[in-house]
């Protein structure tokens, strides 16, 4: 298992900066699709809903 993760510290060393960019903007873009999916379903709405 260990063999896995040696590729991977080598990459971080190469581009971590770009890497690092890249993973936070899709990490920001994951988190706005999550809180715009819960608010229009309507999930987090209390008491009762107004026709």
């Amino acid at each position: 298992m260990l063999d896995l993760f040696e590729g991977i510290d080598k990459r971080e060393d190469e581009n971590g900066t770009g890497s690092n960019a890249a993973w936070a903007i899709a990490l920001v873009i994951i988190v706005a699709m999550i809180m715009g999916l819960i608010h229009y379903s309507g999930i987090l709405k209390q008491g009762a809903e107004k026709d």
